[in-house]
């Protein structure tokens, strides 16, 4: 793509910075991968993983998404910078820890984006032997509540959402909520944007892990089936929306069904 089109498409996917994402211009690596604590990449990577996971994108001038392109690589590559991170940021999990490369066809500018995953099940990421994390533009270490946090999750011994719904197929989902769920899942994953392409419903569905080997969760009933579908997982299953008066009378009232994903934005 153009320096233009990579412009938009990260305006597009990762529009603001925030604790899920981070802008950094970086036009070396030489000190920028594990260098100060704190302001180096791994600091940031311990902190997006230990809240909900996110991006990096490094190549770009912070505030205003202007590529500048990375200049000095210091010897790293995609392939090499993964060990060396990995290396300096404990329980980072490595399987789903990726690094992306884009190079604009036109002006040559390289731009890299880090798939951050969330932490690991009670397992804080680290960087320089501490946690951190991100409040608002500031990294610090990591506060006793979020540790604590995450240090205390209980892992739940059955989930409702995942069951299999015996009888149900493809068919009881809604085709435009598929649709809707592809756009979704595109901007949490772009590294999957050429992939998504060609995959069919099937296979989609099961990567998105919304279906188990093709058969049907509650989840995809409650997120993609149609309305007409609701009887597979009971009528409880609702949006109910009423708005009030400044004096809190009820002005009006609606209850939405299945599919929540094109619901919960009507």
């Amino acid at each position: 793509m153009t320096e233009k089109e990579l412009k938009q498409y990260l305006f597009r996917n990762f529009p603001r910075e925030n604790e899920e994402c981070e802008w950094k211009e970086f036009k070396t690596l030489k000190h920028s991968i594990s260098g100060r604590e704190g302001d180096d990449i791994v600091s940031y990577i311990s902190s997006i993983a230990n809240m909900n996971g996110g991006q990096i994108i490094i190549g770009l001038k912070d505030k205003t998404l202007d590529i500048v392109g990375i200049e000095d690589f210091a010897g790293y590559t995609v392939e090499n910078v993964k060990f060396r991170i990995l290396g300096n940021c404990s329980n980072l999990n490595s399987e789903d820890f990726t690094v992306q490369e884009i190079i604009c066809n036109d002006s040559q500018k390289v731009v890299w984006i880090f798939h951050i995953p969330k932490h690991q099940f009670r397992l804080p990421v680290y960087a320089h032997k501490r946690a951190w994390q991100r409040i608002n533009d500031n990294l610090i270490e990591i506060s006793h509540a979020r540790l604590n946090a995450i240090l205390g999750e209980v892992r739940s011994s059955e989930d409702w959402t995942t069951a299999i719904v015996e009888g149900a197929t493809i068919e009881d989902l809604e085709e435009e909520a598929i649709d809707k769920a592809r756009k979704e899942y595109i901007k949490r994953n772009p590294k999957y944007i050429e992939e998504i392409l060609v995959w069919d419903n099937k296979k989609f569905l099961d990567k998105a892990k919304i279906t188990i080997k093709g058969k049907i969760t509650r989840t995809a009933l409650i997120l993609l089936g149609k309305e007409e579908s609701e009887h597979y997982i009971g009528a409880f299953v609702k949006i109910r929306w009423n708005l009030k008066t400044i004096e809190n009378l009820d002005k009006d009232f609606e209850i939405f069904s299945i599919p929540l994903i094109l619901n919960i934005d009507k």
